[in-house]
């Protein structure tokens, strides 16, 4: 008969993965912010710009409500001329009292909340950013990039081309809230750093097309790569092939540019070109970019791994000159696995159809909206007490 450990009974409660995971310092959560990495990586990485966010602009973000900006380039004068037709118009005589005055205050109101009259400088500096960078770009704050709001976007994508663009996503996403007001999560309770001591900034980055079966998320864990994984949840059979010089690319790319960073485990993503540089052939060579640094820690998704995998080969012994037990994990054709991933991405964060285009149309249209709605859930009552 075999005996079996008390501890590890199936009936004992298994450790949760805070409980097993190495403390999270609050200075590697800072390390792993774009803004505090970029400058020393600028040459691995798309073409992109910082803007440090004012104290009005976080707050516009935090509110309740989407308020877009009137782009227009000039704006309407603050006072008609003398004299004009629009000076001489009044209210219809029948309108009740007091409610030209009421709409008056209204647009007041409106006027005010106004991105383009709260923080003007830094909504020309976001239109100005974005013309530099060609006139599209993919925005994110220090952590995070709005891809649970792709739903709100015309294009279902990140490519963004007026401030509006990039201002409804970042309202639109859980992910950015998650930046605002989470910062610290999960991080070693000894630290009292506080989360309003982090400096935001908004993170433009040159739009272009990246081909999503090369998009690879990378651990590394005591200065050295412990696993490789494809980022998007589809099969591609074309990587088999490539198994063995995305390993070589990926860790000769880690060696060479990120092994100085300040922390021993991170978490990188890269996108590694379709074709070789150089000509091709033998002598070519296909480059990789440094897309985004994340902090190891369970908020990280972890892809095609575990996160207990992961800890696993973090205190695993192995050669360090031998990159061949580095694992790249692919999405394997027929893996009974991978019809876990068939849900939609991010499929939590969408709205119906019907509340977005509301949304897009004004307050009013989702006012209308909801009495529409309300007035459907009380006929369904009715007929149901019927």
């Amino acid at each position: 008969m075999v005996h079996q450990d008390p501890d590890s009974h199936p009936l004992n409660p298994p450790q949760t993965l805070h409980e097993i995971f190495p403390p999270v310092q609050k200075s590697h959560i800072l390390n792993c912010a774009f803004a505090s990495w970029h400058t020393r990586y600028k040459s691995i990485t798309p073409k992109a710009r910082t803007i440090p966010l004012t104290p009005e602009f976080l707050a516009y973000l935090r509110e309740d409500g989407i308020i877009l900006p009137d782009d227009e380039d000039v704006p309407p004068p603050a006072n008609a001329a003398a004299g004009s037709d629009d000076e001489e118009m009044s209210a219809p005589s029948n309108f009740p009292a007091g409610e030209a005055g009421d709409e008056e205050d209204e647009e007041e109101e409106d006027s005010a909340r106004n991105p383009t009259q709260r923080f003007p400088q830094l909504h020309s500096q976001i239109k100005q950013t974005i013309a530099t960078l060609g006139g599209a770009v993919t925005p994110k704050l220090n952590w995070s990039s709005p891809k649970d709001a792709l739903f709100m976007s015309a294009t279902h994508t990140l490519e963004c081309r007026t401030p509006g663009d990039i201002y409804l996503l970042l309202k639109s996403s859980d992910f950015i809230t998650h930046d605002l007001e989470h910062p610290f999560d999960d991080t070693d309770p000894s630290d009292t750093t506080p989360a309003s001591s982090v400096q935001y900034h908004l993170v433009l980055r040159k739009y272009f097309n990246m081909n999503p079966a090369l998009e690879f998320r990378t651990f590394v864990a005591g200065r050295r790569v412990v696993g490789i994984s494809q980022r998007d949840f589809n099969h591609y059979t074309f990587l088999g092939e490539l198994k063995s010089e995305i390993r070589g690319l990926v860790v000769g790319f880690f060696d060479e540019f990120l092994a100085g960073f300040p922390d021993g485990d991170f978490v990188f993503d890269c996108y590694v070109e379709p074709t070789a540089r150089g000509g091709g052939g033998a002598r070519g060579r296909r480059r990789v970019w440094l897309v985004d640094i994340n902090p190891f820690a369970p908020r990280t998704d972890s892809g095609l791994f575990s996160w207990g995998e992961i800890l696993r080969l973090r205190t695993q012994e192995v050669d360090e000159a031998d990159e061949d037990v580095v694992e790249v994990r692919l999405v394997e054709s027929g893996d009974p696995e991978v019809w876990g991933f068939g849900t939609a991405t991010h499929s939590a964060s969408k709205l119906p159809r019907e509340v977005v285009e509301a949304g897009a149309q004004g307050e009013e249209a989702v006012w209308e909206f909801a009495m529409r709605w309300r007035g459907i859930m009380q006929e369904i009552e009715r007929g149901e007490g019927g």
